[in-house]
């Protein structure tokens, strides 16, 4: 089935820029697994896709009027899920994480460096939290003030990026695949400051490993055990 739409060539020109800013990104973030299977599957259709769109920009070139591009339905599918992945990635995320409370916040701000979105990923806020957070000289409201908070609050710590808590990332990332299921279930137990520190702190753990010439343990044993939250850089 296909279907037809009216554009012109300036609308049609910012989509080509999209799509070359979302293999950028691809480039940049491939190794972090930022971008999920679906992600992957719809640039492998877009990529055929925006061939056809590229050649037709090129014969509409200058041209002021409207047009008319024909594309298969799954390919406008495709691209309608590429513009919505690419509304999320075009922009910065920063984890913010209480070194004091189980307090975990996420900041997202669109690429003039506005805020997009905030929300609470763990913990809840006290009073006084609520006051020194949504005072309004101090409320991040910028990307410009975030980065202060990165200098000067000391009781934060700042990730940039969305981290990806699926259990996939932390099985890959833990590389020792052993009963699977088991670790599932008590992956599905923990909170999500839990899987953020449980992730962060494999490195750490892998170098104690090394130093001390001692056994992994089973990845259930590691998150049921809760051994993410040992201090292994102190060994």
């Amino acid at each position: 089935m296909k279907i037809k739409i009216k554009t012109n060539y300036y609308t049609l020109s910012n989509l080509c820029e999209m799509y070359d800013a979302s293999k950028e990104i691809e480039n940049m973030y491939l190794k972090s697994l930022m971008f999920s299977k679906e992600y992957r599957a719809i640039k492998d259709v877009c990529s055929s896709l925006f061939k056809k769109l590229r050649k037709k920009l090129i014969d509409k070139e200058n041209t002021k009027k409207l047009f008319t591009i024909t594309m298969e339905y799954f390919e406008a599918y495709f691209l309608v899920r590429l513009i919505q992945g690419m509304s999320t990635y075009l922009a910065t995320t920063y984890i913010l994480k209480s070194k004091m409370t189980s307090n975990v916040w996420e900041f997202q701000y669109d690429l003039n460096g506005i805020l997009k979105e905030f929300k609470i990923i763990d913990g809840e806020l006290t009073e006084e939290q609520k006051n020194y957070l949504f005072h309004p000289k101090r409320f991040p409201y910028t990307e410009d003030i975030i980065k202060i908070w990165q200098k000067s609050v000391k009781k934060v710590e700042v990730i940039i990026g969305k981290p990806d808590l699926s259990f996939d990332t932390f099985w890959n990332l833990y590389n020792y695949k052993v009963s699977k299921k088991n670790a599932q279930t008590q992956w599905k137990k923990l909170s999500e400051l839990d899987k953020l520190n449980a992730i962060k702190n494999i490195k750490a753990y892998d170098g104690f490993l090394k130093r001390n010439n001692t056994a992994k343990v089973y990845p259930e044993r590691y998150l049921k055990n809760r051994r993410f939250d040992d201090q292994f850089n102190a060994y």
